[in-house]
């Protein structure tokens, strides 16, 4: 048992620990990739879920936008009509005064 017989065994049991070593962060990479996964899609479900409210949320916005303008438009028109009448008739008078004044 010389010296050399030491020097092989102490290479031996390094390349055996760097084995271990190894196969021990494999392990642990592969552990940890799946929580990782299992979060990633739990994320997605919420994502999914989370966007479904936003969508129920837009739709609902644009039903109210639709509700809530539709008396407004409808009182400016009526507003418009009675205007567009209240002109009339003023044309419709000062017509008569300028035929009253030509006479």
């Amino acid at each position: 048992m010389g010296l050399e017989w030491f020097r092989d065994l102490i290479i031996c049991i390094y390349g055996i620990i760097g084995i271990i070593v190894c196969l021990l962060f494999a392990v642990i990479v592969y552990s940890l990739y799946r929580k990782i996964k299992n979060i990633l899609s739990k994320i997605e479900e919420m994502q999914q879920g989370v966007q479904g409210i936003v969508d129920d949320v837009k739709r609902e916005i644009a039903s109210m936008k639709a509700e809530m303008s539709r008396p407004v438009v409808q009182a400016m028109a009526m507003f418009k009509g009675i205007r567009e009448g209240f002109c009339m008739v003023s044309r419709m008078f000062k017509k008569e005064r300028g035929a009253e004044n030509e006479q």
